[in-house]
Parts: structure tokens; C-alpha cells; sequence
């Protein structure tokens, strides 16, 4: 195993000199050169997202304490209805903060380019899923009619999908075996 990762190494060295120039000899003298060390990067765009889901999620919070505070601005039903959606919005607006700090500072650590960028869109797919959940749970106060919709598109697309998610079955195989 170390044999074989050892030989990835050295090819993906010879790929990226081969990719700054095209002479042989200085293609192997730059594959022989060791590399320096991974440096994490923080970019200010990382920055600046993650400050705006905080600030979002921030302002939802004082929005439903500002409702909470002056109840006679909604009527009962409504201000219930209102305060769901206040919650269900802070919820994501957290998860989405909480999810770019991962990325950027956990995921954004990893030294194989390959691995890092697989994690990432493995990563992201997660919080998708699970931000499109609580926008399910927000929107749809009866849950049966919800999962009877949703079971009855599942069916729908399971059918017209089949390929693409065994494709993206494979996919997911490839990213775990890494047999490249």
C-alpha cells in the first residue's frame, strides 16, 4: 500500500512538471525536486460568507425576538405561522454559517488537492439535503400530505432516474476506492 501511493506520488509529481513545460530533462528535475509543505489559504470571500449567513441568522434572531416581544403586531395564527418561518430560516442560515466554517477550516486543511475537493462535494451535497429538509419541515405544516407528495415524486423520478443514480452511485464508489 505505502509501494503504491508512493508511485501516485511520483506520477502526480512528473503531471504537474509536465504541465509547466514540455522539455523532458526539466520535467524530470522538477519531479526530482521535493515539493514544499501544503499551506492552508484563507481566502476573504470565505470571510465575508460566513459573516453574511451569521448576520442573516443574526437579524432572523432579533426579528423573532421582536415579534415575541410586541405580540399584538400579529394576530395569533399568523404570528405563529411567522415565527415558523423565522425559525426555519435561522436554522438554515445557522446550518449554512456552521457548514462554511467546516468547509473553510477543517476541509480547507486537507493536503490532497483530490481528497479535499471530494470531501468538499461530498460535503455540500450533505448540507443541501439537510437545508432542503427544514425548508420541507417550515413549508409543510401537515407532514403526511408532505411525505405522500414527496413519496409519490420519489416513485415518479426513481423510475425516469435510474441511470443517472447508478451513475452517481459509481461516482461515489470511485471517490471512496480512489483507484486512479
Amino acid at each position: 500500500m505505502e509501494r503504491r501511493d508512493k508511485e501516485q506520488e511520483n506520477l502526480s509529481r512528473l503531471e504537474r512538471a509536465a504541465q509547466r513545460t514540455a522539455d523532458p530533462k526539466t520535467i524530470q528535475q522538477q519531479a526530482k525536486k521535493p515539493e514544499g509543505k501544503f499551506r492552508f489559504s484563507f481566502r476573504k470571500e470565505d470571510l465575508w460568507w460566513t459573516a453574511g449567513f451569521a448576520a442573516a441568522a443574526l437579524l432572523l434572531f432579533a426579528v423573532q425576538l421582536l415579534i415575541n416581544w410586541h405580540l399584538e403586531w400579529f394576530e395569533a395564527p399568523l404570528r405563529a405561522r411567522v415565527l415558523n418561518y423565522v425559525w426555519g430560516g435561522l436554522l438554515i442560515f445557522v446550518m449554512l454559517t456552521i457548514a462554511n466554517i467546516v468547509e473553510v477550516f477543517l476541509i480547507g486543511r486537507i493536503p490532497n488537492r483530490v481528497s479535499r475537493f471530494n470531501l468538499k462535494r461530498i460535503f455540500r451535497l450533505v448540507v443541501v439535503v439537510a437545508v432542503v429538509f427544514v425548508a420541507i419541515s417550515v413549508l409543510f405544516v401537515n407532514w403526511y400530505a408532505a411525505v405522500v407528495s414527496l413519496g409519490l415524486i420519489s416513485l415518479t423520478l426513481g423510475f425516469a432516474l435510474q441511470m443517472p443514480i447508478s451513475s452517481f452511485i459509481a461516482w461515489i464508489y470511485i471517490l471512496a476506492r480512489a483507484p486512479y
